[in-house]
């Protein structure tokens, strides 16, 4: 069995790369992932912040890079 916050972070990579590679709605890609039988064991919440949090900051996160 997995950890929730490991399961969120996963899926949160997964959806950004969605994100990324198509530049579909991003609300619309968080939903996609949170209703797939694999995010089951996600911290939900959790999930939504990381995603939202690395767009939101996404030039201060390439800056580091």
């Amino acid at each position: 069995m997995s950890r929730p916050k490991s399961v969120s972070r996963e899926i949160a990579v997964q959806a950004l790369y969605q994100w990324q590679m198509t530049g579909d709605d991003l609300n619309q890609i968080i939903q996609q992932f949170l209703d797939k039988p694999e995010s089951k064991d996600a911290q939900k919440g959790y999930f939504k912040t990381l995603v939202q949090g690395v767009v939101e900051y996404l030039g201060d996160v390439d800056t580091l890079i």
